[in-house]
């Protein structure tokens, strides 16, 4: 099982994903049939066993804090399975 992370912030987007990369939260993912999948700009994962939705939440909240910036809207969720739009790799 995984945790996904998608949200709105008022500024510093750049910064803000930065900052969760670091904390260990992915943007790509690659499927059981090695598909690898970019997931949009303000949406990351991280393995379940590292991360709950609470704790990603928290996170998030955590980062944006510090950067003294808005959070504007948040979700994260506990998922097994996806399917999704590959897309391209980000180019920021």
């Amino acid at each position: 099982m995984n945790t996904i992370l998608s949200y709105d912030v008022s500024d510093k987007q750049t910064e803000v994903k930065a900052a969760l990369l670091k904390m260990g939260f992915k943007d790509v993912i690659e499927g059981n049939n090695r598909v690898t999948c970019w997931l949009p700009n303000t949406t990351l994962w991280i393995e379940y066993s590292l991360k709950s939705p609470k704790q990603a939440k928290d996170d998030l909240k955590i980062v944006c804090s510090s950067l003294k910036i808005e959070l504007i809207r948040a979700i994260a969720v506990a998922f097994e399975e996806w399917a999704g739009v590959t897309g391209k790799p980000h180019t920021d």
